[in-house]
């Protein structure tokens, strides 16, 4: 059988892992095909195909492939590859969609509407993580993690506990965007917080956030503890990597996303250590001091990826999916794993994600915020950014303190619903600043303007990412 991937970005990984797996394990021949490779994404993943210089190959193997397996939200006839798939369906290829984001994500980035995202007339997959909420019509299937790989296989720890932490994208918990939703606000801002203030502390702390994802697996595999994502209530790929090098690995996971993967795997028993960002510096504290755990928690850990997710056993999802696809498509297209209608679904979810962030601006307290400003006493500070975020906090926790000299916007101009101090970006060289806090949701942006406009105005201010 003959499997022929398609996706327009490395989707972290995933499409290129699992053909490596399919052609390792299985009597599938399978390829991946990427539209082209992005020269400024510094986060490089292993290639197979690239469309812009490999097209001619490309074609000729759509023209022998069973199956097409498109990943993510690629338009089945008016997409970036120029490949009609709708055409190519009707002529006898069988098509299959994998899901590895939300719907928002998605339709923002690929210009197609979520409800066409969600009813596409072709069988469709999701990760067993967080987005299998959002698709009812899919059928749910792993990752594949190729445990046996060098990079893959546990390193020598030595020396003092040291803890890595390589999220994909810089975001605050606090603040969501319309189409990311809440499953984007990874808490890099917070995490770093806590592991800032163990820096302090002597603790050895790996991160970044823009690295190839080589150096973070080597990285990773001799880090003691590794940090997922403690925020949203999913564990990502990034964890399943560090629990197959025998790294104890921290992830919140909600309940769902724990009986999902109790589901998947059959295990009752999962090796993650379960906590949420409120208790992590705690949880982190007690690990390092129990290096025996530690070392117990690894061991653990990488017997469990060998047991229950080695891309040997999880590859199996996919050639049955791929045997019943060729021998009865019908079987997906009656997929309905959630009896509610998209609508009530949908609803379900978006409250969930206000209650959420409504406890986490609860958190932020006038006492927090006072023994920030405290702290800092004397000197001039200044918040980058005002959006609804900021608006809200301002209007229900307040920041009315002597210190406290106003919001830089680039909408400075156009705002007229604030009652603190509004300058413009513009303005930054003529402030008397001491410290600006970026309050934005993607906050890369904002830190290489600030510190281009320091140098070039030979400016004295400190920028700090978090005020906890």
């Amino acid at each position: 059988m003959n499997v022929i991937h398609f996706s327009i970005t490395d989707v972290a990984g995933s499409p290129i892992e699992l053909v490596k797996a399919l052609n390792a394990y299985t009597d599938v021949k399978a390829r991946f095909v990427k539209l082209k490779t992005d020269s400024l994404n510094k986060r490089v993943f292993e290639e197979d195909l690239v469309f812009e210089k490999d097209k001619e190959q490309v074609l000729e193997l759509l023209g022998r492939a069973d199956i097409i397996h498109l990943h993510q939200a690629i338009h089945p006839v008016e997409n970036n590859f120029g490949i009609n798939f709708d055409k190519l369906r009707r002529q006898g290829k069988k098509i299959i969609y994998q899901f590895h984001s939300v719907p928002h994500l998605l339709s923002k980035f690929f210009n197609i509407k979520i409800p066409e995202i969600l009813n596409l007339p072709y069988p469709q997959l999701v990760i067993a993580q967080y987005p299998e909420r959002y698709y009812p019509r899919a059928m749910v299937v792993p990752q594949t993690i190729p445990v046996n790989n060098t990079l893959y296989i546990p390193g020598e720890k030595t020396g003092d506990v040291s803890v890595s932490y390589f999220p994909s994208r810089p975001c605050t918990a606090w603040i969501s965007d319309e189409y990311s939703k809440s499953w984007d606000t990874k808490g890099y801002c917070e995490t770093m917080h806590v592991l800032n203030s163990l820096k302090e502390r002597g603790i050895k702390v790996l991160s970044g956030y823009t690295l190839p994802h080589s150096q973070c697996l080597a990285l990773k595999r001799v880090s003691h503890i590794h940090i997922d994502e403690v925020i949203t209530g999913s564990f990502h790929r990034n964890s399943l990597e560090a629990l197959s090098q025998g790294v104890t690995t921290i992830a919140f996971l909600d309940e769902r996303v724990v009986n999902i993967t109790k589901k998947l795997t059959g295990s009752n028993d999962l090796p993650w250590i379960n906590t949420g960002i409120f208790n992590l510096e705690k949880t982190l504290r007690e690990l390092i001091n129990e290096p025996e755990k530690l070392k117990t928690t690894g061991i653990n850990s990488r017997a469990w990826m060998e047991k229950y997710y080695g891309d040997e056993l999880m590859v199996r999802h996919f050639t049955r999916i791929y045997r019943d696809l060729s021998e009865n498509e019908a079987l997906f297209l009656n997929v309905n794993r959630i009896n509610e209608n998209h609508k009530k679904l949908f609803l379900k979810l978006e409250n969930d994600w206000k209650a959420r962030r409504k406890k986490y601006l609860s958190e932020l307290t006038p006492e927090i915020l006072g023994n920030f400003f405290n702290k800092n006493r004397g000197k001039n500070i200044y918040f980058y950014g005002y959006g609804e975020y900021m608006r809200k906090l301002s209007e229900e926790v307040g920041l009315n303190y002597p210190n406290f000299k106003g919001f830089i916007d680039k909408n400075a101009e156009k705002t007229n619903d604030c009652k603190y101090p509004l300058f413009s970006p513009g303005q930054i060289r003529d402030l008397p600043a001491d410290i600006i806090v970026p309050t934005v949701l993607v906050k890369e942006g904002v830190m290489l303007f600030l510190e281009k406009i320091k140098k070039e105005e030979n400016l004295d201010f400190e920028i700090v990412d978090y005020i906890l």
